[in-house]
């Protein structure tokens, strides 16, 4: 087996027990000695990442159906301002703006809001695009694979927000991305800070990661797929060594969930989704516009979501 990053043999490699890879058959986590790239020992097809994003039981924020939108955001939040002042970006100037596993949707309803710039979204998660289509947001319920396959667009701002790691061939992604992109354009990717603190305290069963990413690495890919580097840091909760109490009880549910039956987990999983439909019931469409504040720490990486901002 080799890394799918920089081709470097995996066959000396560290491996540990993946305990959350079960529901996509990938049992093992191994870490290329040369680029410091985690990556899973089986990897999905699109087809099957494309199912089990549309059958992962996503809850919803808030209830659409026979409802229309009539609030707007008046300002952008701080993540997409930071992105504008570290590109230069004089927001007079129309843009083309893609949003790859667009999730909500809020950062294209601000764009679109607030300077009518084109915006589309791409979202494989079927309940997500629910309310991607009540914000008559244009979106794309597909896998980016597929997606690329039939653009003829070019954009001059892609953002890639908690997705790079779930991608089979992050390489192959990447260089396909600089292809839709204009000259001086801007990537913008977020990903897990997956330093020991991360591993250490991961429970999450649900997220299908095939890629674990660390500030060498992510530069690593960026530089193999020719983009230049603007800005790089961490932003979030700060990533803290857990207590030997917290790290046992984690330890504890892991192997309880590497032991159980996949059809006593999906069960379990039916359950919850019907009994808590609604993400945080006290949430409401008013909520969904209020700005988010977070701050980010360029050349720090304490905190738990890397990011990296490219230019083409």
């Amino acid at each position: 087996m080799i890394c799918k990053i920089c081709s470097e043999s995996l066959l000396h490699s560290r491996k540990v027990r993946f305990l959350y890879g079960k529901r996509l058959k990938s049992y093992f986590i191994i870490f290329c000695n040369k680029c410091e790239t985690g990556q899973v020992n089986y990897f999905p097809s699109n087809e099957e990442i494309f199912t089990f994003y549309n059958n992962i039981g996503t809850q919803k924020l808030f209830e659409t159906k026979n409802k229309k939108n009539l609030l707007r955001f008046n300002k952008l939040d701080s993540l997409l301002e930071f992105i504008f002042f570290k590109s230069n970006h004089n927001t007079k100037n129309f843009i083309n703006f893609l949003d790859i596993g667009a999730g909500t949707g809020r950062y294209c309803k601000q764009l679109q809001d607030l300077f009518n710039y084109n915006v589309e979204a791409i979202e494989p998660d079927k309940t997500k695009c629910e309310l991607l289509k009540y914000f008559n947001i244009k979106y794309h319920n597909e896998t980016f694979e597929d997606f690329y396959k039939k653009n003829k667009k070019k954009f001059n701002l892609i953002k890639l927000s908690q997705v790079l790691e779930h991608v089979s061939n992050p390489l192959s992604f990447l260089n396909n991305i600089n292809k839709i992109m204009e000259k001086n354009s801007y990537l913008w990717i977020d990903i897990p800070n997956c330093n020991e603190n991360y591993f250490n305290s991961r429970n999450n069963d649900l997220v299908g990661h095939l890629f674990f990413f660390n500030a060498k690495s992510i530069q690593y890919l960026s530089k193999l797929t020719n983009f230049k580097l603007i800005s790089i840091g961490s932003f979030g909760k700060t990533l803290k060594k857990k207590s030997f109490k917290e790290n046992f009880i984690i330890k504890l549910k892991s192997f309880i969930y590497l032991y159980t039956p996949l059809l006593l987990l999906n069960l379990r999983k039916k359950y919850m989704y019907n009994r808590y439909k609604y993400k945080n019931i006290n949430f409401s469409e008013e909520s969904y516009f209020i700005n988010s504040k977070m701050k980010f720490f360029e050349n720090n990486f304490e905190n738990e979501k890397l990011f990296i901002l490219l230019k083409k």
